[in-house]
């Protein structure tokens, strides 16, 4: 996550040496990251399973997708540090089309291998979608490091590779502890919700999927303008330019404000159409729409949180990151969640507190950027 910043502030800084090192040593501790997560993954299924509160049914339906997807960690990660390098030289149009390119593939493959070809292949149901999205990461994976190799000047060999430089791993190690801290404490939300969902029963456990889906998939396409926020305000801090970086971020958190308000309309105005792409089933459809109100009115306060989040990472901003997580996350929202667990509130009791968990996100982030916090501090009067 910390490439992309890194190298804008680099090319910022026309420091094109420190570039290439700083992602060949990105790319050597994602993959070891990867195979270590993997390997952990295996070993500590059981207990993952535990912590998520899956029965004997529903361990026999994902135990094969959760072990195959394993394997496509390794793969995932190095992918991010090759789109975050395009990203932090401002290519933000190779990374696009790769993505779009591999998720169309992976959607034609999910059908294939999910549902087969009749009657020459039957699929191979739940695994089928794991085996399309391993393969779908590999070629992700390949595809985004030969665009780096070809059009860029970073030469890869396995000496250069552990050609490590102790002051640039110094940095990518205080930068990526805290955005994995910050990580941990987002994801560890969303786990913590998800097994609580499924202790309140099925329907409970899909309405919740349903919103969190809804909630991540309008939250990657505002991500775009995270992504822009984080290149560029990495590239202006490269080059000093502070006023233009804080002017810059303005006008992004403002389109990421009217973005997430149209997204909202749409999502009010076909909610009866959306949750029927998801399920017919009445129960379901019901809970569903409990919880639509929590996603539409969310969406304002996501819009500006995900912008400044990529606006902090940019000028890497990540030890408050960090902080506002844990603040968020295991203060806030954890009690928050668990109570209404234990006290029966449900679906809405559940969604409640994710509602309170991404104000306080908001509250913090306003506050860093509009107190300028992020840049120093207000500009300083030129002194004649």
């Amino acid at each position: 996550t910390a490439t992309t910043a890194n190298i804008a502030q680099f090319f910022g800084e026309s420091d094109e040496g420190s570039a290439e090192r700083y992602f060949k040593q990105s790319l050597l501790l994602s993959a070891a990251v990867g195979v270590v997560v993997t390997l952990l993954g295996l070993v500590l299924e059981d207990l993952a399973f535990d912590v998520m509160g899956a029965d004997s049914g529903l361990r026999a339906l994902a135990g094969d997708y959760y072990r195959i997807r394993l394997a496509g960690i390794p793969f995932s990660l190095t992918a991010f540090v090759s789109t975050g390098y395009l990203r932090g030289v401002q290519d933000m149009k190779t990374p696009m089309v790769i993505a779009l390119l591999v998720n169309l593939m992976n959607a034609l493959l999910d059908a294939i291998l999910i549902y087969g070809i009749p009657p020459w292949f039957d699929g191979w149901g739940l695994p089928g979608a794991a085996i399309a999205t391993v393969f779908c990461q590999f070629l992700f994976c390949v595809w985004s490091l030969s665009v780096v190799l070809r059009r860029h000047p970073v030469r890869l060999t396995v000496a250069g590779l552990f050609d490590l430089d102790r002051t640039l791993l110094a940095r990518m190690f205080t930068v990526n502890r805290h955005l994995f801290m910050r990580t941990a404490f987002l994801l560890g939300c969303f786990v913590l919700a998800t097994a609580l969902a499924t202790r309140m029963g099925k329907y409970v456990l899909g309405a919740h999927q349903v919103g969190m889906q809804l909630v991540l998939f309008l939250a990657l396409a505002l991500d775009s303008f995270a992504i822009a926020a984080q290149t560029l305000c990495g590239s202006l801090k490269g080059k000093g330019e502070l006023e233009e970086l804080h002017l810059n971020a303005r006008l992004m958190v403002v389109w990421g404000l009217l973005l997430s308000v149209a997204f909202g309309l749409a999502l009010w105005l076909g909610d009866d159409w959306i949750v029927a792409s998801f399920t017919h089933d009445a129960v379901l459809v019901d809970s569903i729409k409990v919880i639509l109100p929590f996603v539409i009115l969310l969406l304002g306060v996501n819009g500006i949180n995900f912008v400044l989040d990529g606006v902090l990472m940019g000028v890497l901003d990540t030890r408050f990151l960090m902080i506002q997580l844990f603040v968020a996350g295991p203060l806030i929202f954890f009690p928050l969640a668990i109570a209404a667990y234990f006290c029966s509130w449900g679906l809405i009791g559940l969604w409640s507190a994710l509602a309170t968990f991404f104000s306080a996100r908001f509250v913090m982030n306003a506050w860093r950027f509009w107190s300028r916090t992020y840049v120093g501090g207000p500009p300083q009067p030129s002194i004649r």
